[in-house]
């Protein structure tokens, strides 16, 4: 019990997002997010940096970030963000393209790097509406 109520104080103070306009269309945003599993009973605590970049405050943004596992209580080891540095625990690093079509419609292609495997995931391509 004493552990989920760890893990839920950790959730509604950890949980937040900021972001940082480094220049003209270029920006930094943070995610941390932390979450509880109930029927697992696991905790995790995520931090998903990502750099944005429009060029010329146009419709196309351009992304790169990845997440990083912090603290995870799947394994004994719970305080995990140094083994993101490990050989087979790195995280991928992902990128993205966005287009603004205007009215809701949006063309995007995404992939990630898989940095221990040295190579590239599947390429995703589309269209999403937003109403």
């Amino acid at each position: 019990m004493r552990k989920t109520l760890i893990a839920l104080a950790t959730l509604f103070a950890a949980t937040t997002a900021h972001a940082v306009d480094l220049a003209p269309g270029l920006s930094l945003d943070t995610e941390v997010k932390a979450w509880h599993e109930v029927d697992a009973e696991k905790n995790y605590l995520t931090i998903n940096p990502e750099v944005e970049w429009t060029p010329n405050a146009g419709a196309l943004t351009l992304s790169v970030g990845t997440v990083i596992t912090a603290y995870e209580t799947q394994t004994g080891d719970n305080f995990v963000l140094f083994d993101a540095l490990d050989e087979g625990s790195r995280p991928n690093i992902d990128f993205g393209a966005e287009y603004d079509l205007g009215n809701g419609a949006e063309l995007f292609g995404e992939t990630s790097w898989d940095v221990d495997a040295k190579d590239r995931t599947e390429l995703k391509m589309g269209v999403s509406f937003t109403f």
